[in-house]
């Protein structure tokens, strides 16, 4: 099953701040779900709900050390970047770029 993995595993950087691992797992966790959030806010906005699983499957989960967002429907790379007959509308880079306050407060939440 693909999942849109190979865009982002969000905030990786945080294993450089070497943080007890539950409270790393907590803040990884909050700011995944926080750009998943937005993301599915942008394919809503975007009107780029037509059956509804590519909404319905965008989330974030748990991958290697750290969290990915993405959808499993396959075509979502496809919206994200554009094709040679279709111009992109990115609905996962801007929510990663919207949400970057969320990775400090995920990080005040868990070591405030």
């Amino acid at each position: 099953m693909s999942f849109f993995a190979s865009i982002v595993t969000v905030f990786n950087r945080i294993g450089s701040l070497a943080m007890n691992e539950g409270k790393k797992d907590g803040v990884e966790r909050d700011a995944a779900e926080a750009v998943a959030e937005r993301a599915r806010q942008n394919i809503i906005e975007q009107g780029l709900v037509d059956s509804g699983f590519m909404l319905d499957t965008t989330g974030a989960r748990k991958a290697g050390d750290g969290y990915s967002v993405g959808t499993d429907a396959h075509y979502g790379e496809f919206v994200e970047f554009g094709t040679w007959k279709m111009s992109a509308r990115p609905w996962l880079i801007p929510a990663i770029e919207s949400a970057s306050g969320e990775f400090e407060r995920a990080i005040g939440v868990h070591f405030g």
